[in-house]
């Protein structure tokens, strides 16, 4: 079995979700845990908006050139 690394981007706070997962793929992680609030603020996840909207649900993370993965 094969591992897949990704990091949790609330080390990434200051850039924006694109700029962040960006940053993770151009390190080789493959994935990103976002957060969604509690102990911390939630940088990429705005829990409000996909829990008041069935669009918001439906969105997937911002398409970029320099990763294969959204």
């Amino acid at each position: 079995m094969a591992f897949t690394y990704g990091a949790y981007t609330a080390c990434l706070q200051d850039r924006s979700l694109s700029e962040a997962l960006d940053v993770l793929a151009a390190a080789g992680l493959k994935g990103a845990e976002l957060n969604t609030g509690g102990f911390i603020p939630s940088p990429h996840a705005h829990v409000d908006a996909p829990l008041a909207s069935e669009k918001e649900r439906g969105a997937r993370a911002p398409s970029s050139p320099t990763r294969a993965w959204s």
